[in-house]
């Protein structure tokens, strides 16, 4: 805490912060996050604040503290103070602490502590808005849990294009090499993968109109954000898109890149990218968060 917000809170105040905080340190036990919503009264919490507090323990992990602001201001709250210190923590062999001290660098090993003082909330609507944020740090533990497959995907589908003839109508083999090292250097966040098989398409006559396409998420093959059923499943999204527009995925290109509807409910609350690679009739997609983006 800077010392200027700190003059600006009693002693005794700023003691029962730490002591509350320390309790649900002790009661960490690294199977989920330690998080309370309260509004603090100095005969039980022995401090006082006239905002309502957030504290929570959890193991550190990237983007923690983005995903619990921008949750928050999804639901229109306002955040007044924000204090966040990873810390590494020993314990005895009954599970209590010996010593604590800040960390130099963030890891999975070390603690965050995050305090977070926010516009007074009604008492009767603390319980869920703790739902809510545990809800939101369990979605980033999925993202992050996955970011090393779908990045050892795309890697694999790099080293395949490389060696493949590639229809050259929309981008050049070079190209799509060049953007897909600059993917990997770290410029996007990945945030979901799936493949899709692609069905129909083929006129069942000369000169007739191609049949209707159907699209099917492959079961198991989800990660992240798309994790989802373990059987084959038809988009019912895509059935609705007229023809004209389902016949995109059936002209000669590797690689398509789109906006999604959806807002990024970890990170940063930015319209995901969406990219498209097609090969055959098999598809893999990801849903992702450019790394350069300001707002």
């Amino acid at each position: 805490m800077h010392a200027e917000a700190a003059e600006t809170i009693s002693n005794a105040d700023l003691a029962g912060m730490v002591l509350h905080h320390f309790t649900l340190l002790q009661a960490y036990d690294g199977s989920k996050p330690q998080l309370k919503v309260l509004n603090p009264k100095a005969e039980e919490q022995h401090f006082h604040s006239s905002h309502t507090v957030i504290q929570i323990v959890a193991y550190d992990r990237p983007f923690l503290v983005d995903t619990i602001l921008m949750s928050l201001e999804s639901e229109g709250i306002d955040v007044h103070r924000t204090y966040n210190i990873i810390v590494s923590v020993a314990r005895d062999d009954n599970g209590h602490i010996t010593h604590v001290e800040g960390a130099h660098e963030s890891a999975t090993s070390h603690l965050s502590l995050i305090h977070c003082e926010i516009a007074y909330q009604d008492d009767e609507d603390l319980a869920a808005l703790q739902q809510m944020l545990l809800a939101k740090i369990d979605t980033l533990d999925t993202v992050v849990g996955d970011w090393k497959q779908m990045r050892a995907q795309l890697t694999d589908i790099k080293a395949e294009l490389s060696n493949k003839p590639l229809p050259e109508v929309f981008y050049s083999q070079q190209e799509i090499q060049a953007f897909l090292d600059w993917i990997l250097d770290d410029h996007f966040i990945f945030l979901g993968y799936r493949e899709y098989r692609l069905e129909g398409g083929q006129a069942v006559e000369v000169n007739a109109e191609p049949a209707d396409l159907d699209l099917f998420a492959i079961g198991n093959s989800g990660l992240g954000l798309l994790r989802g059923a373990e059987e084959d499943k038809l988009s019912e999204s895509f059935s609705q898109l007229p023809k004209v527009l389902k016949q995109l995925l059936t002209e000669p290109r590797v690689l398509m890149l789109s906006k999604s509807s959806r807002v990024s409910p970890v990170h940063r609350p930015v319209y995901m990218d969406f990219w498209v690679f097609i090969s055959l009739m098999t598809m893999v997609s990801w849903l992702v968060n450019i790394d350069l983006l300001v707002y």
